[in-house]
């Protein structure tokens, strides 16, 4: 078994070969959620972007994988998610691998909607679901591992969700 630490600032992640490297957390771009079939179950497991550009893929023999994901996404909410509330605020467009928001509407590359309109977004461990009001059908659906900082997004989308 595998096993990693974390400490303040930073953790220690093992690559291919059971190389270890202890990766600051501003080294680190991104993270990105991945999901692997095992006997017809999905597992989730974690892909780490640095900002060197190389990865680091935190497999599902690390104990505690689950824990791991959650911290890392923890610190990157920290680290990110104050810049994309100032940037959101100033009107500007984020923009994540599926759909753009702004702060008059969130968009997919297909058609926007205002926020008002926006019931619900759920996320699963294979899908991102976003549900318009009056619609029984979902009005985007994105697989999570297409969207880096998934967790940044969901933040900042809970942020959005209070004041609509």
């Amino acid at each position: 078994m595998v096993f990693s630490y974390l400490f303040a600032n930073c953790c220690t992640l093992y690559r291919e070969g059971r190389k270890r490297q202890i990766v600051a957390w501003e080294q680190v771009r991104f993270i990105q959620r991945q999901v692997a079939y095992i006997w017809g179950k999905p597992q989730g497991f974690y892909l780490v972007q640095l900002v060197d550009g190389s990865q680091i893929a935190p497999g599902l023999l690390i104990a505690d994988i689950e824990e791991l994901g959650d911290a890392i996404e923890q610190e990157m909410t920290r680290l990110f998610l104050p810049t994309f509330l100032a940037d959101y605020e100033a009107g500007k467009p984020l923009v994540f691998p599926g759909l753009c928001i702004t702060n008059q509407y969130i968009s997919s590359s297909e058609e926007k909607i205002p926020w008002i309109q926006v019931e619900q977004f759920e996320v699963s461990s294979e899908k991102l679901v976003i549900s318009e009001r009056g619609s029984s059908q979902a009005w985007l659906s994105l697989p999570v591992q297409q969207i880096p900082n998934l967790c940044v997004l969901l933040a900042l989308l809970e942020h959005i969700g209070k004041y609509v």
